[in-house]
């Protein structure tokens, strides 16, 4: 990890960026104190990934959170009112 001074970081942004992009990070320094660190994403999820995810998180909760059959009818009902 590098470390440059804000002031210089503002000044070399895009190369600092090119950078990063190739897998290098920063930290970034005010006044001698790190004060951020700017390093490159992890590879995005595409978006049939994210769904994937968060149906095994919903599957997850309904298999932990057990609801009995009465009591899940009475629920569905009572949302129909409304």
């Amino acid at each position: 990890m590098k470390i440059v001074a804000a002031d210089e970081a503002e000044a070399r942004f895009a190369r600092i960026l090119t950078e990063v992009r190739a897998g290098e990070s920063y930290t970034i320094t005010l006044d001698g104190e790190p004060v951020a660190i700017l390093g490159p994403v992890a590879e995005p999820l595409s978006r049939r990934d994210e769904l994937r995810a968060a149906i095994g998180r919903l599957i997850e909760f309904g298999q932990s959170h057990p609801c009995p059959r009465e009591e899940l009818k009475g629920l569905i009902e009572e949302g129909r009112r409304f």
